[in-house]
């Protein structure tokens, strides 16, 4: 049987576990044999979202509590969807449309521009593409805005 001496972590699991011994005379000799970290295969703890459901404190296992667990779970999710929408922004960030046979920037100066266009009234404006400086009629913004908001859509699709 194999003996797992636990030890803390300061993050998830936060409990980890290391193989000291790979049976009782080798754990005996180690003089572990009674170390209240050491855990065998048969009594290997549960983990739930990553977390492990024991704890130590002051050089002993404790149960961690679900409220802890179910914090750390949220905590994490949230973390997550954070960076996820931080990934999808830099990636429309960095990303092009075309309309018109021509390739417009998404960067975010470009984003406010296009936004203050679809808000403003109808109107020519020069706007930047990839290459050069375009006109954009007033009675293409319609088109235009169809064809950005495709393109943010795309760049932020889970």
């Amino acid at each position: 049987m194999n003996y797992y001496k636990g030890y803390q972590q300061a993050t998830a699991p936060f409990v980890l576990f290391n193989l000291v011994a790979e049976s009782i005379e080798e754990l005996q000799a180690l003089e572990l044999e009674n170390d209240p970290l050491i855990k065998d295969e048969d009594n290997f703890p549960s983990y739930e979202g990553d977390i492990c459901h024991l704890a130590i404190q002051n050089g002993v296992f404790i149960p961690r509590s679900q409220t802890q667990i179910d914090e750390y779970i949220a905590s994490t999710a949230q973390k997550k969807t954070v960076a996820i929408n931080a990934a999808k922004s830099a990636n429309v960030q960095q990303s092009t449309f075309t309309f018109g046979g021509k390739e417009y920037l998404m960067d975010e100066a470009s984003q406010k521009r296009y936004e203050a266009i679809f808000a403003g009234a109808p109107a020519n404006h020069q706007i930047q593409t990839q290459n050069s400086v375009e006109t954009l009629n007033s009675g293409d913004i319609d088109n235009f805005k169809t064809a950005y908001y495709a393109a943010v859509i795309l760049a932020t699709e889970p």
